[in-house]
């Protein structure tokens, strides 16, 4: 999980003029008619930070809606918005997804579907770079009583991490993850929905017993070298460098946080992975 990337540096503005400035005349006519509602729309999308729990649908007649939803093949391969794809996909923190944090991104989700949100078909803030199997899983998902996605583009605020980490010894050494109870009931509650949606937890914990797996002799190596106190410090040193390069929230940060915090683990319970 990263759920903060960079908010896109796009006019959002000249996205939607270059769209109109492509569609045929009908299509053309009806976009440049909704332009100042849609430009509204726009702007409660970003102070309201895309939540679905408070960004209501436009309510619009069918012609308005087709219009508004096929701009989306505009942002395909040749076409004139390609490059909004192309900046999106870029933006993504080295290139990962930022709903589980371990696929590569390539595909865009728009955080709010455009089935029922057609106005933001091409508003940049709503369409965030996934990979596939996060998309596939996220697919349509709306708010049911509050609970829905962490939208990327906007949890600068979150100073907690979102996932916490622990190392268990059940019959044989394991990380289990989970969020963070520290967190606001609110953003703990869209996490946990999150979490549950794409099984994240299942996930981390595949991925870190092949990342234990593979750094047992990197482990073995710190304790020969100064025990316990090397280990831990070694651990802890890279989930501080893994959280400024990937993130706050970055799963595998969780993780070695995790371990540098383990006194089993960091005393010689690495041993039995």
């Amino acid at each position: 999980m990263i759920p903060f990337i960079p908010r896109p540096a796009r006019s959002v503005e000249n996205d939607y003029r270059i769209a109109r400035r492509h569609r045929q005349r009908m299509a053309a006519v009806t976009l440049t008619s909704l332009e100042p509602v849609i430009m509204g729309a726009y702007c409660r999308y970003e102070q309201l930070g895309g939540s679905p729990a408070t960004v209501k649908p436009l309510q619009l007649d069918i012609a308005a809606s087709k219009a508004l939803d096929s701009n989306y093949p505009l942002t395909y391969k040749s076409r004139p918005l390609n490059d909004l794809r192309s900046d999106l996909l870029t933006g993504a923190i080295h290139g990962l997804c930022p709903y589980c944090g371990r696929e590569q991104a390539t595909d865009l989700d728009h955080f709010l579907p455009k089935s029922n949100y057609p106005e933001f078909s091409i508003l940049a803030w709503n369409l965030v770079p996934v990979c596939k199997t996060c998309n596939d899983l996220k697919r349509d998902f709306e708010s049911r009583r509050g609970a829905h996605f962490l939208h990327p583009y906007f949890l600068a605020e979150i100073t907690e991490p979102i996932l916490v980490s622990k190392i268990d010894d059940k019959g044989g050494i394991s990380a289990s993850f989970k969020v963070n109870d520290c967190l606001p009931r609110r953003i703990a509650h869209c996490a946990q929905v999150q979490f549950s949606r794409l099984a994240l937890s299942e996930k981390y914990s595949a991925a870190a017993a092949v990342e234990l797996t593979e750094c047992a002799e990197e482990f073995e190596k710190a304790y020969d070298w100064n025990g316990r106190d090397e280990v831990a410090g070694d651990a802890l040193r890279k989930a501080k460098y893994l959280r400024s390069t990937f993130g706050l929230h970055y799963w595998k940060a969780a993780l070695y946080e995790a371990i540098g915090c383990s006194d089993m683990f960091c005393g010689g319970g690495f041993k039995r992975i």
